[in-house]
């Protein structure tokens, strides 16, 4: 695991400063090259093959074709066996080399031979190209600024921002930020920075300074097969788990697990367990004083006891939840604000005090499996929608003025928002679930920001909607949470406060052949009477305990509804917020409506609070290049 940096022009210093700016991505080593036309750089995490025959940036024998690499190919050996096969000799055992060759071999088409995840530059000198590529899923970032002429990118958007070019935010990214608590695929807040999209890869041709972007992997293709039984699913799913699980231990470093104490997370110590010949790692937090709501840490003791696992635990009080926003601000270059992020940064904290460097992580089983109940909610009020969407225009309206009258009854908020919709004939599923409500943010942007367009999650649905999926609405959920929420939000807080510490995140239920089974499957069966995640229970009920299998969903959440934690906060985002030039995007006298409704104990004020917080100190210190005192 690695950063990597690059621009199409030579400049030593340059590039040894992008380096420098992402060293807790790769303490372990650093490299750069540089030639008449390009300049790349890395930062070396070793994970496999330890030795200096892994020091990156890495060519082949001829030295004219050259690779900085971050990830994990987890098949890299049974690629190789191939290419030695056919001629290709390797001087290491890292798959960095790997991919190198493949790229030899088979050109862009190597993509289709990995499972892994990655974030990869290869420099092509014969063919005067720059070849980039994300993975399937996004778990790991890719950024790059282009201004038709500068062409750099990056892990990380703060080794970009080391070159001299101008910080304009992203108008429509702020917009779509306030509803997702991140940016959207492809854009980022600030003008000119993009992320490449998962399962693309982009050519830059240094003679005529043109990008050519392609897809190459894209999980609407997948369709539904309602062939699929419960016990084939059942059985083939345990097949591909384990599979995953036991693929993604392939390590020479210390590992080990974030332990929720839930099912998913649960499910990876009992098979790393089974496949190790030594007791385990296994990492959980809990919040002090906070309830059972936001304490699981019983129930991880209990996976921890039951497979002698090596157990730390770790406890989050308000103080350091403050205490960590000024990290928090600089680890994730532009905000996502998800408070997770918090006790993920805290558990690699840890991990590193442990001396681990590789952690399994459950990210994706709940998408992948079904395991929220809001999607079934989802479904229902679906249904609710489509009950009225033929009534008469008048009647519809009816509904929104009774609705107007309730703004701030969160529930009948979003009802209100999604009659709109239906009365302009659109068809976009649960747009309002995260952020600001699209009637808030008509009262909280100032007119020169009230965007009122959705344009990337307007083309998601529509290309959704075209597809075979048309008929299925909690696979169309599904497919946005792999488009946008899973590779922008999820898998974005997991590199970004993973990697602060120097610690690899690797995501099981992220391997592909997993996940294009999984949405192969009929969605009916993921559930049954209103229960979440039917077919992974009958999956794990033989490897854990009733009890673990079967108990309530509680969530991997921060007490924000806990005044004692989010008071102190609140007293710094007046400040912040009232007082950092910020009227030049929001009215401020909506956010101090917002304040408060918050301090006369209305629920559902502090989430809003910790977004647009995230967002001020955000602007302090990336735009106006102040420093963060909370």
């Amino acid at each position: 695991m690695c950063g990597i940096n690059g621009f199409n022009w030579d400049d030593e210093k340059l590039i040894k400063k992008m380096n420098n700016v992402i060293k807790h991505r790769g303490p372990d080593d650093s490299g750069i090259y540089v030639d008449e036309k390009v300049s790349l750089g890395n930062r070396r995490l070793s994970i496999i093959d330890l030795s200096k025959r892994g020091h990156q940036p890495m060519c082949n024998e001829k030295g004219d074709i050259w690779i900085v690499y971050n990830g994990e190919i987890y098949n890299f050996e049974k690629i190789k066996d191939d290419l030695k096969i056919k001629g290709h000799k390797f001087k290491s055992d890292t798959d960095t080399e790997v991919v190198l060759h493949a790229y030899e071999e088979y050109g862009f088409n190597c993509l289709n031979k990995f499972n892994g995840m990655w974030a990869f530059c290869l420099y092509d000198l014969n063919k005067k190209i720059l070849f980039l590529a994300r993975d399937r899923i996004g778990i790991k970032p890719l950024y790059y600024y282009w201004d038709n002429k500068k062409f750099i990118f990056s892990s990380e958007i703060k080794a970009i921002l080391e070159h001299s070019i101008e910080r304009v935010i992203n108008k429509k990214q702020l917009y779509h930020y306030l509803s997702f608590i991140c940016t959207t695929r492809e854009k980022t807040l600030f003008n000119k920075i993009y992320k490449l999209p998962s399962g693309n890869f982009l050519i830059f041709n240094l003679n005529n300074k043109k990008i050519y972007k392609k897809e190459f992997w894209d999980i609407d293709n997948v369709k539904i097969d309602y062939s699929i039984t419960k016990n084939e699913a059942i059985k083939k799913l345990n097949e591909l788990v384990t599979g995953s699980i036991i693929m993604r231990r392939m390590a020479d470093v210390p590992q080990g697990v974030f332990l929720s104490g839930g099912i998913d997370s649960s499910c990876l110590v009992a098979i790393n367990s089974e496949f190790s010949e030594r007791p385990i790692n296994t990492f959980s937090i809990y919040f002090e004083n906070a309830g059972e709501k936001f304490d699981e840490s019983y129930y991880a003791r209990k996976v921890a006891e039951m497979f002698g696992t090596n157990h730390k635990e770790i406890s989050l009080n308000q103080e350091m939840i403050f205490k960590f926003f000024p990290s928090l601000v600089y680890y994730q270059d532009e905000p996502i604000s998800d408070p997770v992020c918090v006790p993920i940064g805290y558990l690699s904290k840890e991990v590193k005090k442990s001396k681990v460097k590789m952690i399994h992580v459950g990210e994706g089983g709940d998408e992948l499996f079904v395991g929220y109940k809001s999607y079934l909610d989802f479904i229902n009020v679906n249904r609710f929608f489509n009950l009225f969407s033929n009534l008469p225009y008048s009647i519809k309206n009816n509904f929104n003025i009774i609705f107007q009258r309730n703004f701030f009854n969160r529930y009948l908020t979003f009802l209100k928002d999604n009659f709109n919709l239906i009365s302009k004939e659109k068809n976009i599923p649960f747009k309002n679930i995260m952020g600001f409500f699209e009637s808030e943010k008509r009262l909280l942007l100032k007119d020169n920001y009230k965007i009122n367009s959705y344009d990337y999650l307007d083309y998601l649905m529509k290309k959704i909607n075209d597809s075979n999926l048309s008929n299925e609405f909690l696979q169309k959920m599904r497919v946005i949470e792999y488009k946008l929420r899973l590779p922008e939000l999820l898998l974005m807080r997991v590199d970004k406060f993973t990697m602060m510490y120097s610690v690899e995140a690797r995501v099981p239920f992220m391997d592909h052949k997993l996940v294009e089974y999984g949405m192969k499957i009929n969605p009916k069966l993921h559930y049954k009477s209103g229960e979440t995640k039917y077919l992974f229970k009958k999956l794990v009920k033989d490897k854990l305990t009733k009890e673990i299998t079967y108990r309530k969903k509680v969530g991997f959440n921060v007490p924000l509804s806990k005044r004692e934690f989010l008071d102190p906060l609140v007293e710094s985002a007046k400040k912040e917020l009232l007082n950092s030039g910020l009227d030049v995007f929001f009215d401020l006298d909506y956010i101090k409506k917002i304040i408060k409704l918050y301090e006369n104990k209305k629920s559902g004020y502090e989430f809003r609070i910790w977004v647009l917080l995230n967002f001020a100190l955000w602007y302090k210190h990336w735009i106006k290049n102040e420093k963060i005192i909370i």
